[in-house]
């Protein structure tokens, strides 16, 4: 006998299905989003209902399903049937899953915090008894979680739960042991990462700074910035500026690149590490600075927000200010 727990969300399945249903036929469903674990049952709120869906669900556990896309699932055991009437099994339908394309953006990477801590020390082993009474700690769970337990396949390498693949200028894969490369994949969100040179000549080179500058009104809150105010070579020196360099030079043969939002840039920012905050094997030649994102600040129209790659964290900075920039495109 089925045990029912109601989930109030669970209604959009039945909606998400496809095509009219008869017994055994496949279906899909495009997108849903449901706490995992457990039997659920749904109807139509009617008293009686005249429809009725119930059933179990699971989270998807396969590895290329995590490499697909946070946040995805698929109904696992048991079955699924939509109950037309008092009692009456109408349609039983088989579970198939199909992914769907999603913003990069809501892929998100953990924190990069693989050790734990208790009331006095931080950077312990989570297994050890000292951290006994502190559970349910950030790097308990989730992918830096199954990193450390060796765990979690990886399509590249990197720390924690970060999976990094170095690119040549071409944009082709290269070995995790490669000496020199142009760019980084994130094989976890599909982002594609600009890497700095320690060459002050170089259009890339790490100590090149530039102030903010969108002359798009749509996308500028409401002030374009400051041009060509830092100090550079081989391009304007302010964001838009290097941004039209790259593009022109196809860095890892691509003309796409753009800056990072918000958001896309505290991605690759790892936590569990300070100055810099970031994966150095993948990363290398970072200074320990701030790096512009294109986001503009919500309060101030002559403002932006930087992340700073010392300790992680989220400021403001006024647009003439000149500073670091890193590219990013959103790969394939």
């Amino acid at each position: 006998m089925m045990k029912p727990i109601s989930i109030a969300c669970a209604g959009a399945l039945l909606l998400a299905a496809a095509g009219p249903l008869s017994a055994g036929d496949d279906w899909s469903v495009d997108w849903y989003t449901i706490d995992s674990g457990g039997v659920i049952e749904v109807d139509d709120g009617n008293d009686p209902p005249q429809w009725r869906l119930s059933g179990t669900i699971g989270q998807w556990d396969a590895t290329e399903a995590r490499a697909l896309a946070a946040g995805q699932w698929r109904l696992t055991g048991g079955f699924w049937a939509i109950r037309l009437g008092e009692g009456e099994v109408d349609v039983i339908f088989r579970d198939e899953f199909v992914p769907v394309e999603t913003d990069p953006e809501s892929l998100l990477n953990d924190t990069g915090i693989d050790w734990c801590a208790n009331g006095s020390n931080n950077n312990l082993d989570c297994d050890s008894p000292v951290v006994a009474d502190y559970p349910g700690q950030d790097s308990m769970h989730g992918r830096d979680a199954l990193a450390r337990e060796g765990e979690l396949d990886k399509v590249g390498g990197g720390a924690a739960g970060f999976d990094f693949t170095k690119l040549d200028d071409n944009g082709n894969e290269l070995p995790s042991t490669a000496t020199e490369w142009s760019c980084v994949r994130d094989n976890h969100t599909g982002l594609i990462w600009e890497v700095k040179e320690d060459d002050p000549t170089h259009l890339r080179h790490k100590g090149h700074t530039y102030t903010w500058y969108n002359p798009d009104d749509s996308s500028n809150g409401g002030d374009a910035g400051v041009q060509d105010g830092g100090n550079c070579t081989g391009s304007s020196c302010d964001t838009t500026g290097f941004v039209q360099a790259i593009n022109n030079a196809e860095l890892c043969g691509a003309d796409d690149w753009r800056m990072p939002s918000r958001n896309e840039l505290r991605s690759i920012v790892v936590y569990g590490r300070t100055g810099p905050t970031i994966d150095l094997d993948y990363f290398p030649n970072d200074e320990i600075t701030f790096l512009w994102s294109s986001t503009p600040d919500a309060f101030d129209d002559d403002r932006a927000r930087v992340i700073g790659f010392a300790t992680g964290n989220d400021y403001v900075a006024g647009k003439g200010v000149d500073t670091q920039v890193r590219l990013m495109r959103a790969g394939q």
